[in-house]
């Protein structure tokens, strides 16, 4: 068990789901998924093989540090070999909610859905920060569908299916929509919150992940309950 009483004093991670080989994560905002720079900083990682009192801890899925919602972790080397095949043939179904601000250019919508496929590079920033761009040649393909399931004066509430797993994904395609996330410092969505009603963080949140268990052999689908500050902001924005 470790004793670095930083990790000791974060909160007990939420376990949706745990089996022999998988654990699944209710991921809160504002903490990181593996090490940072900081080696002191609490993050998903250590706080698993510190709570199950294990070393055989896994990364095969991330998210960003400020995206709440469903993380899957292995907890047994018999199943990583099935992880690793199963992203990379993209066989996990990810289902995410955005809070947005509403699309500019309506016209650019068929109904209440929409899709983007196009390709990303990305552009070194700082020695710390890579930004995604979207190109049409060059650089990794990404594919997302995207569904409005709310729609206030001053926001959406957007469901976001990536059908690639690239590095920022659905934040540029929600940003290149004309709809970005609300509290996306990176890609450009603070001159468009509400006057008054600053996003508390990305409003970005990991809502289901659906796949085949390979060693279970059945279909399984986890979800991650909403958390309050994204239940919070939702509310305030549709009384704007």
């Amino acid at each position: 068990m470790s004793h670095d009483p930083k990790i000791n004093q974060s909160p007990k991670l939420e376990i949706i789901y745990q089996d022999h080989w998988l654990i699944f994560i209710n991921k809160p905002p504002d903490l990181p998924t593996q090490p940072t720079v900081d080696r002191k900083r609490a993050n998903v990682f250590d706080l698993a093989k510190s709570q199950l009192n294990s070393k055989q801890v896994y990364l095969h899925h991330r998210l960003d540090k400020d995206t709440s919602g469903v993380l899957l972790l292995a907890i047994h080397p018999a199943i990583n070999k099935h992880l690793t095949e199963m992203f990379r043939e993209h066989k996990f179904t990810k289902t995410y909610w955005a809070l947005t601000s509403p699309m500019t250019s309506v016209e650019k919508l068929s109904g209440e859905s929409w899709e983007i496929q196009n390709h990303l590079v990305g552009r070194r920033q700082s020695p710390k920060l890579v930004k995604m761009f979207g190109t049409q040649s060059g650089g990794d393909f990404a594919h997302t569908h995207f569904l409005r399931l709310e729609n206030h004066p001053k926001a959406w509430l957007i469901e976001a299916k990536p059908l690639t797993g690239r590095t920022h994904q659905i934040r540029v395609h929600l940003q290149q929509s004309g709809a970005p996330i609300f509290g996306d410092w990176l890609y450009g969505s603070k001159k468009l919150e509400p006057e008054g009603l600053p996003a508390p963080r990305l409003m970005l949140h990991a809502q289901s992940l659906e796949f085949f268990h390979p060693l279970l052999k059945k279909q399984m689908k986890l979800e991650a309950p909403v958390p309050e500050d994204f239940k919070k902001y939702l509310s305030q924005l549709s009384q704007k």
